[in-house]
């Protein structure tokens, strides 16, 4: 992904994948503290990194989410990501081999989420 050097954050990105329920995409992070952790954060700065992660995610257009009652990263929505990663490739944060590579493996696996591929 096109996330900042050294703050990595497709652990992050799978876990709430991971948390979605039949497609829609939707995840409630009521406990960030379990989200840091299956994330792959521990230590006191654990929910701090996790949450630093969710704002780059939120930054890339990966994810929106809204205030609840576990503060600010409460609700989460997963946008579709074939069509986040070909708006980052327009943008030039995505390089060429690596979006090809996901064309291939939408083509391999029928995916037709783009409407009109663009190399």
């Amino acid at each position: 992904m096109a996330s900042p050097k050294g703050k990595p954050v497709s652990q992050t990105y799978f876990d709430l994948w991971c948390r979605t329920r039949e497609g829609d995409g939707f995840v409630i992070a009521s406990n960030p503290k379990e989200m840091a952790f299956y994330a792959g954060f521990s230590g006191e700065r654990a929910d701090s990194t996790w949450a630093t992660r969710m704002r780059i995610l939120e930054e890339l257009g990966f994810v929106q989410f809204r205030e609840g009652t576990s503060g600010s990263i409460h609700y989460v929505l997963l946008q579709n990501p074939y069509k986040v990663i070909e708006t980052l490739h327009k943008e030039k944060k995505v390089q060429d081999a690596a979006y090809n590579a996901l064309i291939e493996k939408m083509i391999e696996i029928g995916e037709t989420d783009l409407d009109q591929v663009e190399l």
